[in-house]
């Protein structure tokens, strides 16, 4: 592939803006409603943090034990934090609030951080392929996305992953312009922190796949090409499967898995209904979009109007 230059200094600049407008919109108010108004998902990941601190004989037994990847539970549980333990003296109102808050809070302060990731990760994906204008505008859309905004704060994996993900897809780009070792170990890692943020992040492994088939059809004389996916194979699904190991315990354990049916897969403990896979669920896509982001909505048909005009002609 063509090297691409980097960005102008301006450019840049606005970049960092965007990243920092994005982070000011998803801070502000990220404690809105805690400890009452909390999502159920969150659930989730209060319920892993208190095992990982706590751990019961049989954590499995818990259906949110095995509904996200721990990633974020560990992240949380790593972080110091004042409110862990008995209390060093008694609390009045305010310091009950701020303990019951916790892990509540920290879920959704770590969930902007990452999902912060996927503004410049637009950014540098769009640049491949449009002008450095017209990547700030694909970056500008995340920053002022409402559904990612609102995904952002919330205590669950959804607004990360979006992060994650756009990560893992520069990663494999990197690793199919420039096959080296160091860009094959930076594309495992990603592929690793995708996969372990949540179950959807798996498919950030197609993109590694891809950039292999990649090296594989613009192979040249030399036998590098060749050596590196001889020799980077392995380790990277060694990688994937020890991440899949460590974060999705409850895969393995020894409880039963539960039934869902004859129409059902078991997918990382989500059910996937396969009777239900009738695109049923694209009025709820086009509504979700008229009700988030109408205008991404009115770009996309106007760009496949465009589309289809320019075939004709």
């Amino acid at each position: 592939m063509n090297e691409i230059a980097r960005p102008r200094p301006l450019v840049l600049a606005a970049l960092c803006a965007l990243v920092l407008v994005g982070f000011a919109l998803r801070w502000v108010g990220v404690g809105w409603g805690l400890p009452h108004q909390t999502y159920r998902d969150g659930m989730v990941i209060s319920t892993q943090v208190e095992y990982l601190r706590n751990m019961p004989e049989h954590p499995e037994r818990d259906e949110f034990w095995g509904y996200y990847p721990h990633l974020m539970s560990r992240l949380i549980v790593m972080a110091p934090d004042d409110w862990v333990g008995e209390p060093r003296e008694p609390l009045d109102l305010d310091g009950h609030l701020a303990r019951a808050s916790e892990p509540w809070l920290m879920a959704r302060k770590l969930s902007v951080l990452l999902s912060l990731l996927a503004i410049p990760g637009a950014f540098y994906v769009a640049r491949r392929f449009v002008s450095d204008g017209w990547a700030l505008f694909a970056a500008a859309l995340v920053t002022f996305s409402i559904f990612h905004l609102s995904f952002a704060q919330q205590e669950k994996p959804h607004g990360p992953v979006s992060g994650t993900v756009v990560v893992a897809v520069l990663a494999a780009m990197a690793l199919a312009r420039r096959p080296s070792a160091w860009t094959w170990l930076i594309a495992t890692l990603a592929m690793a922190l995708a996969l372990a943020t949540a179950v959807n992040g798996g498919f950030a492994l197609f993109s590694a796949a891809g950039a292999v088939a990649a090296m594989f059809l613009a192979r040249t004389e030399r036998s590098r090409p060749w050596k590196l996916v001889a020799w980077g194979i392995v380790p990277t699904v060694l990688a994937l499967a020890a991440t899949t190991r460590f974060f999705y315990p409850f895969l393995f354990g020894p409880e039963e898995k539960e039934k869902l049916g004859d129409h059902a897969l078991n997918v990382g403990n989500h059910p996937l209904m396969l009777d239900k896979l009738n695109f049923a669920g694209s009025k709820n896509m086009f509504l979700t979009l008229y009700l988030y982001e109408p205008v991404v909505l009115v770009l996309g048909i106007v760009g496949v109007a465009v589309f289809f005009l320019r075939r004709r002609a």
